[in-house]
């Protein structure tokens, strides 16, 4: 959902954010990230599909519109929270850089399809 701009920006951040939630000052501290986030990359106008979500309100489209981009920005910085990686989940950027070693791989077949097999 991001442009690399936007990712190179989250990522320069990402060391800040791990500092305030070991604080226990997170909260404060993705307020003023919010802020900063919508003045480096204002939201895109409100489409027609959004404003008919939103009953045709203008204000609660766009209010809509800006509470999904927080959550988007909240769970980006809280899916890396851990400075280590936990092997359940490796980032995009960071698979491009693997070797897929199960590529050809065969699994053992279960009792049922080798009987199936006969």
């Amino acid at each position: 959902w991001t442009t690399q701009e936007q990712r190179e920006w989250l990522q320069a951040r990402l060391p800040a954010f791990r500092e305030a939630r070991a604080k226990g000052k997170a909260s404060a501290w993705f307020s003023a990230t919010y802020e900063e986030w919508f003045e480096a990359f204002p939201l895109d106008p409100v489409t027609e599909e959004e404003l008919r979500k939103a009953d045709n309100d203008q204000e609660k489209a766009k209010d809509t519109k800006a509470k999904d981009r927080q959550n988007q920005v909240y769970w980006w910085f809280y899916n890396r929270r851990s400075s280590e990686t936990t092997g359940k989940r490796v980032a995009e950027e960071d698979r491009k850089n693997t070797v897929d070693l199960m590529k050809n791989a065969r699994r053992q077949i279960l009792p049922y399809q080798a009987y199936m097999s006969l």
